[in-house]
Order: C-alpha cells, then sequence, then structure tokens
C-alpha cells in the first residue's frame, strides 16, 4: 500500500532554498493546517496518534520535475535575530528573494511505503484527509 500526497505550487513557484521541498516541510504544514481552527479542536487524539504514526514511517519518496533556480533582485528587510547587536545598532538585515520555477509541472509527489501494520490504513486514511488543510508549505527566508 502506498501513501502519496501531492503538492501543487500553484503561483508556478517556491520560494525556499532546497528543491524539492522537504518532507520535514510537508510535515510542519500537516501539523499547522490541522491544528487551526475546528481541526484543532476535533479528534485530536486520532489526528495525533496519526502524525506520531507518519512520523515514525521510513522516509518517503519524491517525485518532482525540475525546476529552475532564480535569483530575483528583490531585497527583503527582516529583523536581524543577532544577540550581539547593541541597542543602537542596526535592527534589521537584507534577504534576496530567490525562487524556484517551474518549466514543467508544479506539482510534487512524497509516497510512503506502508507496511502491514494492523491500523496502517487507518492511520494513512488520515493523514490524506488531513492533507487536504494544508494551504501551505512555507519559505525559508526569516
Amino acid at each position: 500500500m502506498i501513501l502519496e500526497i501531492e503538492v501543487t505550487f500553484t503561483a508556478g513557484h517556491f520560494h525556499g532554498e532546497e528543491w524539492p521541498p522537504s518532507p520535514a516541510r510537508l510535515f510542519q504544514a500537516l501539523v499547522a493546517g490541522s491544528h487551526q481552527g475546528a481541526h484543532g479542536l476535533i479528534h485530536q487524539a486520532v489526528r495525533d496518534e496519526a502524525l506520531r504514526w507518519l512520523e515514525r514511517q521510513e522516509p518517503p519518496s519524491i517525485l518532482a520535475w525540475e525546476a529552475v533556480r532564480q535569483h530575483e533582485h528583490l531585497i527583503n528587510y527582516v529583523p536581524n535575530n543577532d544577540d550581539e547587536l547593541g541597542v543602537d545598532a542596526h535592527v534589521r538585515t537584507d534577504k534576496g528573494l530567490g525562487g524556484w520555477f517551474f518549466p514543467q509541472s508544479s506539482a510534487v509527489a512524497y509516497q510512503w511505503q506502508i507496511g502491514g501494520e494492523a491500523n496502517a490504513a487507518k492511520q494513512a486514511d488520515v493523514i490524506a484527509a488531513m492533507s487536504s488543510l494544508v494551504t501551505y508549505v512555507g519559505r525559508t527566508v526569516d
């Protein structure tokens, strides 16, 4: 049995350092999406059990088209998280905004081979349902 989650980047690009995005980034998005609003309040035990189950699985296979790395000439100013700055020091730093652009498909598929555990199909179904709550996989800009 295979659990597959497909992520589509509807804007046609991904602002992150790595391509394709790591499974950890998808896992964070699953946690964030399933803990928002009413979804964070209902079926908590079932959701959390499924997330713990997914953590124990072998890393997924990742199927993705090639992407082209582009360094845009846009600068974003963000808080500088340097503890050594004094009170009068500059508190912002500049970060370039680059990204990955897709000449073909903007979809990435993550596939887990699901073993023969007694409740594997149930856990995979819960994770699949949670994936519909993911709206954002994130950026790596501070």
